[in-house]
């Protein structure tokens, strides 16, 4: 019993023993690296930043060991097969005071043409930006995925007529020439430029999502995309170029994000199939055409921002009942709403657009003579052509108020116009003024013109009553070899009025206190006797 007794003792004074001398000892906790930082990759060189205290990096690819490097930096060119892979970057070390540091990452990806052996690539140097510029070919069949890598460089660029064939470089077919076997492009994520027809007749891609970067969009990119239902703009791009989207007849809704300034000529025609447009707060510019025949439309609105809007911008938008007009643009041009339900059903024969700018005049066969207190108190502004093609108005005078700067077919196909009484606005006569109204016989010029564009008169005319002097009519109609052959056999009265004691002895206009021309004459003065 005595003997169990001291072997049990001998058992606890040696656990005692241990316990005491591991309490006395010093425990010591090593300090951790610090995980590279920076890691970057250029021309197949993988490159970060140094760390304290490290004598080396181990690289490891996909988890797997690669190199190891007393420098900061290691070259990928073993690298060759195409892929995406997983770069690691650790620091050691050698004389084990300090823990490896955690494992620091960064994606490397390999495009050298397996992904899509028929895309080519030309490197390229874009506003400071070096990367590729991609084409494609109208054989590449199904979905294209364009890499947003390779060689290690970003895809920057689509080229022209990439997926598209073009005529002359210039026009493209939609009867031929189509590309029927590409069905969806993705475009790479740092693509800047998208060359002119690069999509063009790609007749069978529905959706096209353009990334956000991208500054530059050539001329007709994606015209012609009879199929395409859907096109994501992003607000990098500043200015949507000519013919962007036209005759692509299955687009149903566009959005123009706060960022696009510009929406160039026929930008959106023909898109036949559109329903739903939002013009975001931030467009400046609406060029020609930009939305001309969009036939299935019925409303818009024209935000604020706008300050121009061209020709026929929304004209045969036959199912358009309902615009709303923000603001004000300072520039604007004729036919913006023409052949569109909004014009057929206006209440008024002066139709008016942006609260204060007469638009055209509805003609009414029943009304032969526009008189000035006819037109409607707020008009200040007219556009030009406002009354193109009134057919049976015989006599116009429009007010002094009212302001028209462009003069060009103002009366073109008044074919019953006989006479025309001109605001003192109009300082300038321009092409096509009075074009086929051919039962002209009078003018009334009241203000004074600066300038005169032959051809401005294409009809003779009897009488034209002119707000300023001989000498100065004479020298506008220098250049106007055409118009001053109509004027042949008119009588050219220069105004003056009867208490200007100034004038020379002549045959001068004004107006009567009832605002009739008066005509009068003033004679010669009788010399004075020579004395004998």
């Amino acid at each position: 019993m005595k003997k169990w007794r001291y072997i049990v003792l001998i058992i606890l004074t040696m656990i005692l023993s241990l316990a005491i001398a591991s309490c006395g000892k010093k425990e010591t906790v090593k300090k951790v690296l610090e995980t590279p930082k920076n890691l970057k990759i250029d021309d197949s060189i993988l490159s970060w930043e140094g760390v304290e205290n490290a004598d080396g990096y181990r690289i490891t690819v996909n988890g797997e060991a690669f190199d190891e490097k007393k420098g900061r930096s290691c070259d990928l060119s073993s690298l060759t097969e195409d892929g995406v892979y997983e770069l690691g970057v650790q620091a050691f070390d050698e004389d084990k005071i300090y823990e490896d540091s955690l494992i620091a990452t960064v994606e490397y990806k390999i495009v050298k043409g397996a992904l899509n052996p028929q895309l080519e690539y030309t490197l390229i140097n874009y506003n400071g930006t070096i990367g590729y510029e991609v084409k494609g070919s109208i054989y590449l069949q199904g979905e294209v995925e364009i890499p947003d890598y390779y060689n290690s460089k970003p895809v920057i660029s689509i080229a022209e007529q990439a997926f598209s064939i073009a005529l002359n470089n210039d026009e493209i077919d939609l009867n031929s020439n189509c590309n029927t076997l590409t069905t969806g492009v993705k475009l790479p994520a740092y693509l800047k430029r998208i060359g002119k027809f690069a999509f063009a007749n790609c007749v069978s891609i529905e959706k096209m999502v353009l990334p956000d970067g991208v500054e530059e969009v050539g001329m007709r990119a994606f015209g012609g995309m009879l199929a395409l239902k859907e096109i994501v703009i992003p607000a990098s791009l500043k200015e949507i170029p000519g013919k962007f989207c036209s005759m692509c007849k299955s687009l149903e809704k566009i959005d123009i994000p706060n960022g696009v300034e510009i929406i160039s000529v026929q930008a959106f025609q023909g898109t036949e199939n559109l329903t739903e447009l939002l013009i975001s707060e931030g467009v400046k510019i609406i060029r020609s055409k930009a939305f001309e025949g969009a036939t299935s439309l019925t409303k818009v609105v024209i935000p604020k921002s706008v300050e121009e809007i061209g020709a026929l911008v929304f004209a045969n938008c036959s199912q358009l009942v309902e615009i709303t007009m923000e603001g004000k643009p300072k520039k604007i041009n004729g036919g913006i709403f023409d052949g569109t339900a909004w014009l057929e059903n206006y209440p008024s024969p002066f139709v008016t657009v942006f609260g204060d700018v007469l638009y055209c005049y509805r003609d009414d066969e029943t009304v032969e003579t526009i008189e000035e207190k006819d037109f409607p108190e707020h008009i200040r502004y007219m556009l030009g052509g406002a009354f193109q093609d009134c057919r049976y108005v015989k006599s116009i005078s429009i007010p002094n108020e009212i302001v028209i700067e462009a003069t060009q077919s103002l009366f073109d196909g008044c074919t019953q116009l006989q006479y025309v009484k001109l605001p003192t606005s109009i300082t300038k006569l321009e092409y096509g003024m009075f074009n086929d109204c051919i039962h002209l016989d009078t003018i009334v010029i009241p203000g004074i013109i600066t300038m005169a564009i032959d051809s401005w008169l294409s009809v003779p005319v009897e009488n034209v009553y002119y707000g300023g002097g001989e000498d100065g009519w004479k020298k506008l109609m220098e250049k106007c070899d055409l118009s001053s052959l109509y004027l042949e056999h008119a009588t050219i009265h220069f105004y003056g009025e009867e208490t200007d004691e100034t004038l020379a002895a002549g045959e001068y206009w004004c107006f009567d206190e009832n605002g009739e021309i008066k005509v009068w004459k003033k004679e010669e003065e009788p010399s004075e006797p020579v004395a004998a």
